[in-house]
């Protein structure tokens, strides 16, 4: 996992799919993120030794408080910034390359948004 901006992935990632599902798995981070397995097992290992996440008897990825606070402002940010931004450029990702994991990201929460607010 590399820097703040991926970190900040994760755990918007397994807030979210924790508000959907009873449990979280690393199998639903890569499929919700699209990342290889391997990789979201070594970003969860390093979210572990952060204090933001903890690994339950079942193997279920439990946000700790320090992580659901985190997640939280995280996902509070990114809709506000999608609310404001209907231009196309989303959080860092123009030009970066990673222009269209932005589009999805973007995709993603604004969906999620619509579900929760209707």
């Amino acid at each position: 996992m590399d820097g703040d901006k991926s970190r900040e992935d994760y755990l918007e990632a397994i807030l979210v799919l924790s508000k959907k599902n009873e449990t979280v798995r690393n199998v639903d981070i890569a499929a919700y993120l699209g990342f290889a397995a391997p990789s979201v097992s070594i970003a969860i290992k390093k979210l572990a030794q952060e204090k933001y996440i903890f690994i339950d008897d079942n193997k279920a990825v439990v946000l700790t408080p320090k992580g659901r606070l985190k997640a939280e402002q995280i996902y509070e940010r990114h809709l506000v910034l999608t609310l404001i931004d209907g231009a196309g450029c989303f959080q860092g990702y123009c030009g970066t390359g990673r222009l269209q994991a932005g589009a999805r990201f973007k995709r993603r929460i604004l969906q999620q948004d619509k579900e929760l607010l209707f």
